[in-house]
């Protein structure tokens, strides 16, 4: 949704950059930060909170682009469910970047797809 709205709010061969890095969190963790940046028109501050709301369009500056204004609040659900957070970043005429900041946790254990030979698999010994 991000990639689609970069595109569609930005005009025909403007520049659009998707940026990943590892950055630290507030609680001295880290988190994966993912950034979509644009060219295109700019949100106007005062609405920048209210982009994430369902069914919430800014007017000014759509070029007549369709949508339904449920992309960025379904972005900010599932991002939310992982416990991660949005963010947005914009100036009207000076594009915007939304970014999307994931935890990064402890890796889970890797479980077999097959057992090895005498083994039995992790499934078969909560039988």
């Amino acid at each position: 949704n991000l990639l689609e709205n970069a595109a569609k709010y930005s005009p025909p061969g403007a520049l659009i950059t998707v940026a990943a890095r590892v950055v630290a969190d507030h609680s001295g963790g880290e988190e994966l930060e993912i950034a979509v940046s644009d060219e295109g028109a700019g949100i106007p501050a005062g609405e920048q909170e209210r982009i994430f709301a369902t069914f919430y369009r800014v007017a000014e500056g759509t070029r007549g682009a369709n949508g339904t204004g449920m992309g960025l609040a379904i972005v900010k659900g599932l991002v939310e469910a992982h416990s991660g957070r949005v963010r947005v970043e914009s100036a009207p005429g000076q594009g915007s970047t939304f970014s999307v900041f994931l935890p990064i946790g402890p890796r889970p254990r890797r479980v077999p797809l097959a057992p090895s030979q005498g083994e039995r698999h992790p499934a078969e010994a909560r039988r």
